[in-house]
């Protein structure tokens, strides 16, 4: 994301294109890895929970929410939340009466040093 936003500054795009420099798109990527470690084909849209704590999950949101805009082209249903907001029934995990089909769990370095009695 912030190296297509580099590149919409002319003198940066300009260095760019000057020196035939690349660069791999993260979001992209992330999808491609997704889809095949969890054996999802193109054409599926697999739903993807965005799971942080509680605590903290008000300070990642928006980053969160952006990255589902930008993931959402690509296939990925990515929908943020905090691990409240998550049930399991019927042998699956639920997310606002949806199934998910991975969590994809944030933890942020400052996880490491809160306390253990989070679930």
């Amino acid at each position: 994301m912030l190296n297509r936003a580099f590149l919409t500054q002319p003198f940066v795009a300009d260095f760019v294109a000057a020196r035939g420099l690349t660069y791999l798109d993260s979001i992209d990527a992330m999808a491609r890895t997704l889809r095949a470690e969890c054996g999802f084909p193109d054409g599926t849209r697999p739903v993807v929970a965005a799971t942080d704590w509680p605590e903290s999950f008000g300070d990642t949101e928006e980053v969160l929410r952006y990255s589902a805009a930008e993931l959402a082209p690509l296939g990925i249903d990515f929908r943020p939340c905090h691990l409240g907001q998550l049930a399991v029934r019927d042998g699956k995990v639920w997310l606002d009466g949806t199934p998910v089909d991975v969590i994809y769990r944030i933890f942020l370095i400052e996880d490491l040093l809160a306390p253990r009695d989070r679930t």
